[in-house]
């Protein structure tokens, strides 16, 4: 049974295009941020109705049975945004927020807003999402795939999996100053190793916990958990980046390929979600306790 919430949720994701559509708040203050709070929210609230109506269950039901639950995938939002906050405007200088050009007091009381809405009530709907996506793909391809790599080899990627991850995280560190007189597209690029790293980082975490991982279901054949990834990425990039391509709130800049678009979005950001999705669901299974299975 779709809840009744869901419908809220649709309507806060109608004003929110509503909303940038007809510039009807002013920028300054908090204009630019509102609508991304609507709907973070309501595409959330929306997803996860949709989410108990085909699983029976969702992620909101059990934030009511164990309150908790709602800290972990927060949590987990609210870091990974700090980290790509300082590779991806101080480092790579990929994107710039509306307010990254005023005053630093005005700035500090901008930040916590972005980095709420932008990294740690997404995190909600990412997960719905998923869910809802890994429960299609299974009902309509099943089970495939061969496992691609023999156990041991697997174990041997996965032991020196982490090493890689923080090579990758320190070498845009370590270039940055140099970074400064490259070409721009060059150097926010450098972004692109923080995403690498940090996935490859998790994945070895994750190893070592003796969890599952994403790369561990793509070396044992289990490709519905990529279809998922794919559809969680292609569709909530979709609708946010369009979002907020009406009236930004976030403007890219120095990217390849900005002028190759999919549905309005540059080609290259399409990939780039599909990782932030896994490191978000990969973060989130470090932080979860083995009996507390969220999909």
């Amino acid at each position: 049974m779709f809840r009744k919430y869901g419908l809220i949720g649709l309507a806060f994701v109608v004003i929110a295009f509503l909303l940038n559509l007809l510039e009807i708040l002013p920028a300054y203050p908090f204009g630019l941020v509102i609508p991304h709070y609507f709907f973070t929210i309501g595409f959330w609230l929306f997803l996860d109705s949709l989410d108990f109506m085909i699983n029976k269950d969702s992620i909101l039901h059990r934030i009511k049975k164990r309150h908790i639950l709602f800290f972990y995938p927060f949590l987990a939002g609210i870091l990974i945004g700090i980290l790509f906050e300082f590779y991806g405007v101080f480092i790579a200088d990929a994107w710039s927020s509306y307010f990254n050009s005023w005053p630093l007091l005005k700035q500090i009381i901008h930040y916590p807003l972005g980095i709420i809405v932008g990294y740690g009530i997404p995190v909600l709907m990412y997960i719905s999402l998923f869910r809802i996506s890994l429960t299609i793909a299974k009902k309509e391809f099943g089970k495939f795939g061969k496992r691609l790599l023999p156990n041991n080899l697997e174990n041997s990627i996965f032991r020196y999996l982490g090493m890689t991850g923080l090579i990758f995280l320190v070498i845009p560190l370590l270039l940055y100053q140099f970074s400064l007189y490259w070409n721009p597209l060059i150097r926010a690029l450098l972004f692109g190793f923080c995403l690498i790293g940090l996935w490859f980082l998790l994945e070895h975490i994750e190893y070592r916990q003796h969890k599952q991982s994403f790369l561990k279901d793509l070396f044992e054949g289990k490709w519905t958990e990529l279809i998922s990834v794919v559809l969680t990425a292609a569709i909530v990039s979709l609708l946010w980046e369009n979002l907020d391509f009406i009236r930004p709130s976030w403007m890219y800049k120095n990217l390849l390929f900005m002028n190759i678009k999919f549905f309005g979005l540059p080609i290259l950001l399409i990939p780039g979600w599909m990782i932030l999705i896994i490191v978000y669901l990969s973060f989130f299974r470090i932080i979860l306790k083995n009996k507390e299975k969220i999909w």
